[in-house]
């Protein structure tokens, strides 16, 4: 939220507007990449938000302070979350978090020129692959290593507690976690895995 978790709740549309156009750091602009309309009073109202955000974006920005500020950003939470193994499908490098900082980098860099927004993150590489905004075999990777990790990542938050190992699970569970990875067997999914970490 504007002004971080000690500001308000809620903001003016005027407030939201000054804090994105003057005091927003790039992070915060990562997560507006996000943003969306849950609920809204009125067509008018939601449009309105709507409007406030993708300004907020799509606001030119210097493309090289951008990735540097990036790249600081993946350092940090590398240094204060590091990934925990390979079945840590968010934050291992090449996890999800490094994915989403590839499609709102992107969503930021283009943005000004009337390059694609969308919230969801296979969604936003495949518009910005669709308009040539990236190389498209890399920007493919990216998208299928996505779709990948996150069928794995939800079947594993759903059957496993917080840090459980899919290593140590049943046979069972090792076939079912294979068909969602739309792989043979476990051991080619550990490899397909690998590979689209890379």
């Amino acid at each position: 939220r504007p002004s971080g978790t000690k500001g308000p709740v809620a903001v003016s549309f005027a407030a939201f507007e000054d804090y994105y156009a003057r005091e927003a750091e790039t992070w915060e602009l990562l997560a507006l990449t996000r943003a969306r309309v849950m609920w809204a009073s009125s067509p008018a109202f939601q449009a309105r938000a709507e409007a406030a955000i993708a300004a907020a974006l799509r606001r030119p920005r210097d493309p090289v302070k951008t990735a540097a500020d990036v790249l600081e950003m993946r350092d940090l939470m590398e240094q204060e979350r590091p990934g925990q193994g390979v079945w840590d499908l968010k934050l291992t490098p090449g996890g999800l978090v490094d994915i989403e900082f590839v499609a709102q980098f992107l969503q930021l860099k283009h943005a000004a020129a009337g390059g694609p927004l969308a919230h969801n993150t296979g969604d936003a590489l495949a518009a910005l692959r669709k308009a040539g905004l990236g190389d498209d075999a890399a920007l493919a990777g990216l998208e299928a290593a996505w779709r990948l990790e996150q069928d794995l990542s939800q079947l594993i938050k759903v059957a496993l507690e917080d840090g459980g190992d899919p290593e140590a699970e049943p046979k069972a569970f090792k076939v079912l976690l294979a068909r969602a990875g739309q792989a043979r067997t476990f051991a080619a999914l550990k490899t397909k895995l690998a590979k689209a970490k890379t």
